[in-house]
């Protein structure tokens, strides 16, 4: 074949690689936006929705990210399907941004760049991008703390990339944006913003983009973001540093495995038989055809060919054509690591051929600082770090893409780059449909569930398993037909219902989720009651599981001068459904409605919470 005809082709084919990649990054986002609309958790999730919708009931809080997302909540009007919507796009977009402007700084565009320029740069990054939605993996979509911790560390990253030592205004773009991840993430996890310090000042030492000025100007801002947070979250510095020391208090009340002690370290993981092979063959893929890319112009056609496969692979699996191989287990995600490893490894052995190692060593820094981000996103949690971590596989696939377009020839860099991009983005993809066949804590995949569902405090609509369906209409049938209204304080005593609490559109008392199952539970539970007004408690109901793994004993409650026995009427029993918990089986749930006056029930809280300050 002529040579021409064979660069023709090539071309071609990436192109067509290039268009199919950014429309199957933008598919992936509407097939997301689309299952926003079926299943909760009714634990962990429901505890973030809980923490959003109203954080400031809650003196103590190890984490703010509540108050964060609360304007997004209200803007939203509370409707779980759009704020899981806003929470996919914020993530997406951000790592858009950060991987469209470390692409274009690895691949610049000529000044009078048409429309097919435009292109790979957008696809490239789109495709890149994809690998930040991991965050999803185990289909927990609603805005948390983990989604305000990665979006924090991705505005600080795309921060880093923009800023240097000039004063011009993408720079000043930059350290501003440093100083603005800083202090998101110190109101997701403080360990989180210790350990972004760190990996910042590393970077810029060894980058030599360090000015004093700048460096102050950005932690400034963080300092002055942090003191508004302050004062608009609890009226006073003061008041606020008493928050986050009754947030250490839970944790270590708690006791989880959040001790500092614990903070600094390097967990084990473990792969199944399959995971391995399937994690060394996207190794030797990504390898090889980054490698031939570069070295073989005769092989292009064939690697762009193979690109274009992949990526419909990834459309199919979103279609539902397809279903991927693949079994829910611990260290499925650590798939993940797999595009960028065959980047490092074919980036390393191009190095070698060419003899590049100073290119390879002048972007060190910056690939070395987008590697540790997983680690300062994941720091700080009672999980497992690699398990954590794979919620920001996107900076792996960064650093992997920041060595491997070093030694790349200029005129071939991005079709160099597709078969990371690609590898990467139908690695997301897999994991996200196999969490959509098994949601975390929940009977059936998203695609069986069949049951409208109105729940919550503002009436928010979701397709749900006809088993928790059927739970959370009997719980809202009882409670209707004793006299619950919206709004009536529940004190939760079941250990890990906080998803019934939100759906009766009542007020959590105490925590957003009083979590049992712990050596600390009962303590943490009287600790935060025992902020609680003496009113809440007075008009609360209870909800309790008198069999259950994770209760909380109801006996506790003697100290704000409630009798259990005397002080309550049982109004209904509830069926727990399937599939919302670690454990097995199912369990009885008692909902318990007050039968004191009000009065009465405030004024023996006040005199039992007097008589406990006596004894002290």
């Amino acid at each position: 074949m002529h040579p021409s005809a064979t660069s023709g082709g090539t071309r071609l084919l990436a192109g067509g690689a290039f268009v199919l990649t950014l429309t199957g990054a933008l598919v992936t986002i509407c097939w997301l936006w689309h299952r926003s609309h079926f299943g909760l958790d009714l634990t962990d999730e429901s505890f973030d929705l809980i923490w959003a919708a109203d954080p400031w009931r809650y003196p103590l809080s190890p984490t703010q990210f509540g108050f964060l997302y609360h304007p997004l909540y209200r803007v939203l009007g509370g409707d779980i399907p759009a704020l899981r919507q806003a929470n996919i796009l914020l993530t997406f977009g951000i790592a858009w941004v950060l991987c469209a402007t470390l692409v274009r700084q690895l691949a610049p565009l000529p000044e009078q760049a048409g429309q097919r320029a435009w292109m790979p740069w957008l696809s490239v990054s789109a495709s890149l991008a994809t690998a930040a939605l991991t965050l999803f993996a185990m289909w927990i979509p609603s805005p948390s703390y983990n989604s305000l911790a990665l979006q924090a560390v991705l505005l600080a990253a795309l921060g880093l990339i923009l800023a240097d030592r000039s004063a011009s205004f993408s720079s000043l773009l930059g350290w501003l944006l440093v100083g603005t991840g800083g202090w998101l993430a110190f109101m997701a996890k403080p360990p989180t913003a210790a350990a972004l310090a760190v990996v910042v000042l590393a970077y810029l030492l060894g980058s030599s983009k360090l000015r004093g000025r700048l460096l102050a100007m950005s932690a400034l801002s963080s300092i002055l973001l942090l003191l508004v947070s302050a004062v608009a979250i609890d009226g006073s510095i003061l008041a606020f540093i008493d928050r986050l020391r009754g947030g250490l208090e839970i944790g270590r009340t708690l006791d989880a495995g959040h001790r500092m002690s614990r903070l600094l370290r390097l967990d084990d993981f473990k792969l199944g038989e399959l995971e391995k092979l399937l994690l060394a063959s996207i190794v030797l893929v990504v390898f090889a055809s980054s490698c031939l890319v570069a070295r073989r112009p005769a092989t292009r056609m064939a690697i762009m060919a193979g690109c274009i496969t992949g990526m419909l692979t990834s459309v199919a699996i979103v279609s539902g054509l397809v279903a991927p191989p693949l079994e829910p287990s611990y260290f499925l995600g650590m798939l993940t690591c797999g595009a960028p490893l065959g980047a490092v490894t074919a980036a390393l052995w191009l190095a070698h051929a060419q003899s590049k190692w100073p290119s390879v060593r002048r972007v060190a820094p910056l690939s070395l600082a987008l590697a540790a981000m997983p680690y300062v996103y994941t720091i700080g949690t009672g999980n497992n770090y690699w398990l954590q971590s794979v919620g920001a596989t996107v900076f792996w696939n960064l650093s992997g893409v920041v060595l491997l377009a070093s030694v790349l020839p200029a005129p071939v860099l991005l079709q160099g780059l597709l078969p990371t991009a690609v590898a990467a983005q139908l690695t997301t993809v897999a994991l996200l449909a196999t969490a959509m066949e098994h949601p975390y804590r929940q009977s059936e995949a998203l695609r069986l569930q069949s049951m409208p569902t109105t729940l919550g405090p503002h009436g928010t609509r979701l397709i749900l398993p006809p088993q928790t369906a059927e739970y959370l209409r009997t719980a809202a049938r009882i409670a209707g037909n004793a006299g619950f209204e919206r709004g009536t304080p529940i004190i939760d005593l079941t250990g890990h219902s906080p998803g019934t609490v939100f759906a009766l559109g009542a007020i959590a008392i105490g925590q957003p989720w009083m979590i049992g199952g712990y050596k600390g539970s009962g303590s943490l539970a009287s600790m935060v009651l025992d902020r609680a007004p003496c009113e809440d408690l007075a008009a609360a109901w209870v909800l309790i599981e008198p069999e259950g793994p994770r209760k909380l004993d109801m006996s506790l409650l003697r100290r704000y001068g409630i009798d259990d026995r005397e002080s309550y009427a049982e109004v209904g029993k509830l069926i727990t459904p399937l599939g919302i918990r670690d454990y097995p089986g199912v369990y009885e749930q008692r909902l318990l409605k007050p039968l004191r006056p009000a009065d009465e029930a405030v004024a023996a809280c006040r005199k039992a919470r007097g008589a406990q300050d006596l004894s002290r």
